[in-house]
């Protein structure tokens, strides 16, 4: 069975800021092709997300909307769950992290690992924001980060 990797949004931006297309090409070669195979997905809400950014990475992205999965009945059930268990994970009503719990979902939905550059609270107080990772080892949902998810894929460029 081939792995599925769900990315979050910051994973997405991170391509852009960190490695641009025009200096690594393969890279974004094998990200395009590991996405038209559907080892790498994404929820529709991290496309609604990427949209706020209002550059090239949003034409990107929308050309590959079939990446970005919609939520269907069983994701939002888990999202429900999530939110009802980690409540502090969608903070203030903030429209940059409201795809954190779909992002879960979708994972926990089609077994994959969720891909972040978010780091682990290691001791979060009652009342302060979870992370991804803290809710992926709530729910028993694997995550990595970039470096992890290609080295797990074997990837060099």
């Amino acid at each position: 069975m081939t792995p599925v990797y769900v990315f979050d949004t910051n994973i997405y931006i991170n391509l852009k800021n960190i490695y641009p297309e025009d200096l690594f090409p393969k890279l974004w070669e094998m990200v395009e092709a590991l996405m038209a195979e559907g080892t790498i997905i994404s929820p529709r809400e991290v496309l609604e997300e990427l949209g706020s950014g209002g550059d090239s990475l949003v034409e990107w992205a929308e050309s590959r909307k079939a990446s970005f999965h919609p939520a269907d009945d069983a994701i939002q059930q888990h999202v429900r769950e999530i939110m009802s268990r980690c409540p502090s994970l969608v903070y203030g009503g903030r429209k940059s992290n409201t795809a954190d719990p779909f992002v879960i979902a979708l994972a926990k939905h089609v077994h994959g690992t969720v891909v972040t550059s978010e780091r682990r609270v290691n001791h979060p107080q009652a009342n302060s924001t979870l992370k991804i990772p803290n809710v992926c080892e709530t729910f028993d949902v694997a995550y990595t980060n970039f470096i992890g998810f290609a080295r797990e894929m074997k990837l060099q460029f």
